[in-house]
């Protein structure tokens, strides 16, 4: 999954979409584009690889979190780890890191 948003699954819950698009292999993608007043661009993104789980695991977080599972963590899906758990992890926080990291570089010296 890529996506500036999130999914959200109102007619489809998440075993149709894993049955439907026969997934096991996945990753979710988070971009994030600035565009400074000179017309300066810069894009940053965060990628987490997985894989998706045969059943829904875990009571947190929202779209796919029940089944996803990190190729990088513990086995367990986003939906089973605390909130510092999966924003270590996760697309959105290897991107906002991303974006943290190159926006400090780019800042002028003081």
């Amino acid at each position: 999954m890529v996506a500036a948003r999130y999914l959200e699954f109102t007619d489809l819950d998440a075993h149709d979409v894993v049955a439907h698009q026969q997934m096991v292999d996945a990753h979710e993608g988070w971009q994030h584009l600035i565009r400074r007043p000179d017309g300066h661009e810069l894009v940053v993104r965060g990628v987490c690889a997985g894989t998706i789980a045969a059943a829904e695991c875990g009571d947190r977080g929202f779209g796919l979190d029940p089944l996803f599972i990190p190729a990088d963590g513990d086995g367990r899906t986003f939906s089973e780890m605390s909130d510092t758990e999966k924003n270590d992890l996760s697309h959105r926080g290897r991107g906002f890191r991303e974006l943290v990291r190159v926006l400090r570089e780019q800042r002028p010296p003081q």
